[in-house]
């Protein structure tokens, strides 16, 4: 093997290895922005049965200007 080539796996491996992380935390967001919209979902649903029960049946919640 040549110098050349010997430069080009070292560079190589390097780009994979800094690689690795990122694939690491892009997991871990997507796996975060997951829950968050469960427990997104979660509270909607807990605020509607609460906005029910109220006798509010507007989607959304008007709240004075003064």
């Amino acid at each position: 093997m040549n110098n050349g080539s010997t430069w080009a796996f070292l560079l190589a491996g390097l780009g994979v290895a800094g690689l690795v992380p990122l694939a690491v935390l892009s997991v871990r967001v997507v796996t975060a922005a997951r829950l968050l919209g469960r427990e997104l979902e979660r509270t909607r649903s807990c605020l509607a049965v609460k906005r029910d029960a109220l006798g509010q049946n507007e989607k959304e919640i008007k709240v004075p200007r003064g």
